[in-house]
């Protein structure tokens, strides 16, 4: 099938800023399979242009004070749910410390 330029080119565009192939086909009038043909067989963007992770909001880092004061809360008792909201850490970034530390050998719950 024959493709024009503009619509080679929107599917480009939507490409690189991040845009999801239905919302191409509803942009360009294609389907989502032409779609889908147009990115990694003819224009074979994703070896160019990898496409990025988009994060809306900034990940917050577990500082060596966050990750001792974890490690405090945890030996004093503390679920990894209350430690989270407690320091403003994402759940799974304390899970993560936690199981790290329980490795090597620092939690020693005292309650």
């Amino acid at each position: 099938m024959k493709y024009s330029n503009k619509q080679l080119d929107t599917i480009r565009e939507m490409y690189i800023t991040g845009a999801s192939r239905s919302d191409m086909a509803k942009a360009t009038g294609l389907k989502n399979t032409q779609v889908y043909h147009i990115i990694y067989k003819k224009l074979r963007l994703h070896d160019s242009t990898p496409r990025q992770e988009v994060r809306n909001s900034p990940k917050n880092e577990v500082t060596p004070y966050v990750v001792s004061r974890i490690i405090t809360l945890t030996n004093w008792g503390y679920h990894c749910k209350e430690i989270a909201e407690d320091q403003g850490v994402n759940l799974s970034e304390v899970r993560r410390v936690v199981q790290e530390a329980e490795n090597l050998g620092r939690i020693q719950k005292k309650v």
